[in-house]
């Protein structure tokens, strides 16, 4: 899978690779990107994966930049890729799952958004990796690592405040309202604001103080275009990746024989809670956008409800 994405993106973007390295430095130091003559501002924090670059930049200062972004971007699908199914295997048996199916199920839909969107990003990997574990964490009753993973995710994107949104429509009606309100409540706005946070130290003075989320990106202007494509439908327009990139997780978890009472209409409530704010607050034609319903749906798939909780939680 890495060298696959590592491929597309060499066709794509080797002839302008150089202006692929300015804009990873631009969204690490605040800097406009000009596109088509046109100034933007990047529209998610992504400085996880430019930062690490940077470094490396300064650690070899003889190799090119441009071949020490490749070999990075290598590295971080593989290793990505490695933990992802990983963890897979793991479960595989308590959760009664096929590990090379579920494998296969996140390459097929990792290769569906190359389709439309054929410039691979670290960021994209990341936010899977990272959203899938933050998942699972809640399932398995590590809440306090996934309240880590998910403030984490403030360097990347602001997916980290699905946490308190899936927590929420995991364990209501099972728990006290309060600590269900309270945990909910710091699973969502902690990593939220931390997003925002880490958004406004790097833009510091280019943005208006109502503009540090996804907020003129509205609800109507992403049916329309989905409307559009759903009565134009063919297997190559947006609907049609959509569907790609969510059926097949949400196939593998409907065969999912082994799963609590009551368990899958709760997730299934919760890709759904996901993918309406993400209509509302994300681009729905970047179709990345829903990777943290590929993560959920993913996760609840493999993981082990069975796991007890750890006697020292954090949060939890």
């Amino acid at each position: 899978m890495a060298v696959l994405a590592i491929g597309v993106s060499h066709v794509t973007q080797h002839s302008i690779m150089e202006r692929v390295v300015t804009t990873e430095r631009a969204m690490l130091y605040g800097q406009p990107i000009v596109s088509n003559g046109q100034v933007l501002y990047p529209l998610y924090n992504r400085i996880l994966f430019p930062a690490i670059f940077e470094s490396a930049t300064k650690v070899l200062p003889t190799v090119k930049d441009a071949d020490i972004f490749v070999a990075l971007r290598f590295v971080s699908f593989a290793l990505s890729f490695l933990l992802l199914f990983s963890a897979i295997e793991v479960r595989a048996a308590a959760s009664g799952t096929n590990a090379t199916a579920t494998c296969l199920v996140i390459g097929i839909s990792f290769i569906a958004t190359l389709v439309r969107h054929p410039m691979p990003s670290s960021s994209d990997i990341l936010d899977l990796l990272i959203m899938f574990y933050v998942f699972l964490n809640i399932m398995e009753k590590r809440v306090g690592v996934a309240f880590l993973l998910a403030c984490l995710t403030a360097i990347n994107r602001e997916s980290g405040a699905f946490a308190g949104v899936f927590y929420f429509l995991l364990r209501a009606g099972t728990e006290r309202p309060a600590r269900l309100v309270a945990v909910s409540a710091a699973l969502t706005v902690v990593p939220y604001l931390l997003a925002l946070g880490v958004r406004r130290a790097i833009y510091q003075h280019e943005f208006a103080s109502a503009g540090l989320g996804q907020w003129w990106v509205g609800l109507q202007f992403n049916l329309v275009d989905m409307l559009v494509d759903i009565s134009r439908f063919n297997p190559a327009n947006d609907f049609g990746l959509l569907l790609a990139f969510l059926a097949l997780p949400s196939v593998m978890l409907w065969d999912r024989t082994s799963l609590p009472n009551g368990i899958r209409t709760r997730i299934i409530l919760a890709c759904a809670a996901i993918f309406l704010i993400t209509m509302q607050f994300g681009i729905a034609r970047e179709i990345r956008v829903f990777i943290p319903c590929v993560a959920l749906l993913i996760a609840a798939t493999v993981a082990n409800f069975t796991a007890p909780a750890p006697r020292h939680a954090g949060v939890a």
